[in-house]
């Protein structure tokens, strides 16, 4: 009997959040949620029952103020993976130069809400834009790109060692676009166009 409207019990349409794509992770499902106040704005982590039952804000990722010239974007370049009882959160606070805030990587363990910045950038121009890709092992994989897609930026697949904390590139190509596709103990998996 939910009229769905956005209320505080409604766990469809909660605060009415624009939202990540879902995450099903030991029973439940995990997801980012952008939220706006009159003076700041950033995302949450939230944990939802299957059955729509209960929905319960984890933690806040990121919380900045809101510049003067803000446009409220989609959740299109925040992205969520869990993997080994971590959740690993890319996220943007504005998306062009007028607007940019921040981008950030962030690993939130789902269990305490203990957020841990592995990355972050204030610097429109130096900035990055950062696409989960895998968890696999003690690694974590991803990708990284200039934000502002400057002429010498290029795109690299890298991975984070989930016990030391290090970050390395094992990938680099500036001639070719590059899909990861899948990781193994030894191999890389990507698709690639030849511009």
């Amino acid at each position: 009997e939910c009229m769905h409207d956005g209320n505080e019990a409604c766990t469809a349409t909660y605060n009415n959040l624009i939202v990540t794509k879902p995450v099903l992770y030991n029973g439940y499902i995990y997801f980012l949620g952008k939220f706006k106040t009159k003076e700041t704005t950033g995302y949450s982590l939230y944990k939802a029952a299957l059955d729509g039952s209960s929905l319960d804000k984890i933690t806040d990722v990121a919380e900045e103020r809101i510049p003067l010239q803000y446009e409220e974007g989609l959740c299109e370049h925040s992205r969520l993976i869990i993997h080994k009882g971590y959740a690993y959160v890319s996220y943007n606070i504005g998306t062009s130069y007028l607007d940019f805030v921040q981008s950030g990587f962030a690993r939130v363990d789902i269990q305490t809400g203990k957020t841990e910045t592995i990355f972050k950038h204030d610097d429109y121009s130096k900035s990055v834009n950062y696409h989960l890709l895998a968890g696999y092992g003690d690694y974590f994989y991803y990708c990284d790109q200039n934000f502002s897609f400057s002429p010498e930026s290029s795109t690299n697949i890298c991975r984070y060692n989930i016990k030391t904390g290090e970050s390395e590139k094992i990938v680099l190509d500036d001639e070719n676009l590059m899909t990861f596709s899948c990781v193994n103990d030894e191999n890389i998996y990507f698709r690639y166009f030849n511009r």
